[in-house]
């Protein structure tokens, strides 16, 4: 079984003892935190759509205006294609757009608090302080982004160089049927390495695109957003 599953609130063992250098550029930052959490996502907002527009200008987009509105996420099955197809290639920035908003302010918030396990399985890393602020917190001026998706990307390459994915989806992907609510779409799929099935819930962007609210494994806690979701 190639799911390491976490619970929902799953952190690194003790918070206390991370090593200060493992802090997050905005952690030291709690005053005020709403108001700079504000901030930090328009400037997020900001760089992402310059990242995305400026995709257009050397990349066949079939008529769309940028990189996200050429993803195809017209129905909770292809979305959750597209979803995987992104994991299986590492392609993480784009799993993060495939995310539903209230997935990415979850995951935001998990990285900004230090929940990496949240993220990635800690504990399957030897040495974990060391190796990931050595991979993952290089010298501010040295990251490309200074953004949660480029930290989640980041942490993500880190996971997959250590096998540490809490749900590695990097297997083929069937689905399997769909059960619709009045809120949401359940996508089941079966995960080629993963026991039983694998949920994706579904919901509608504003936009009216089908984006991943949560990847349950079986028997996961269907009431924790975002990703991973682990058992109960």
């Amino acid at each position: 079984m190639r799911s390491k599953a976490m619970g929902p609130t799953a952190l690194v063992d003790n918070p206390a003892c991370i090593d200060s250098a493992l802090v997050s550029p905005w952690a030291h930052e709690a005053t005020n935190q709403n108001q700079q959490r504000v901030r930090k996502s328009l400037f997020a907002l900001g760089l992402l759509a310059a990242l995305l527009a400026s995709c257009s200008g050397g990349t066949t987009l079939g008529g769309a205006r940028t990189y996200y509105e050429s993803l195809d996420l017209s129905s909770p099955e292809h979305a959750v294609t597209t979803f995987t197809d992104a994991f299986s290639r590492n392609d993480f920035v784009t799993v993060w757009l495939v995310f539903s908003p209230i997935a990415e302010s979850v995951v935001g918030q998990d990285i900004n608090l230090l929940q990496y396990g949240q993220v990635l399985d800690t504990a399957a890393v030897p040495d974990f302080q060391d190796a990931f602020l050595s991979e993952v917190f290089p010298p501010l001026d040295e990251w490309e982004f200074r953004t949660e998706w480029y930290l989640f990307d980041q942490m993500m390459l880190f996971a997959d160089r250590h096998d540490a994915f809490l749900i590695d989806l990097t297997g083929p992907v069937t689905v399997t049927g769909h059960t619709v609510a009045d809120d949401h779409t359940d996508v089941a799929t079966t995960v080629a390495g993963v026991e039983g099935t694998v949920t994706f819930r579904m919901t509608l962007s504003p936009s009216g695109r089908w984006r991943v609210q949560q990847v349950i494994v079986s028997d996961g806690d269907t009431t924790s957003i975002a990703w991973p979701i682990g058992p109960q």
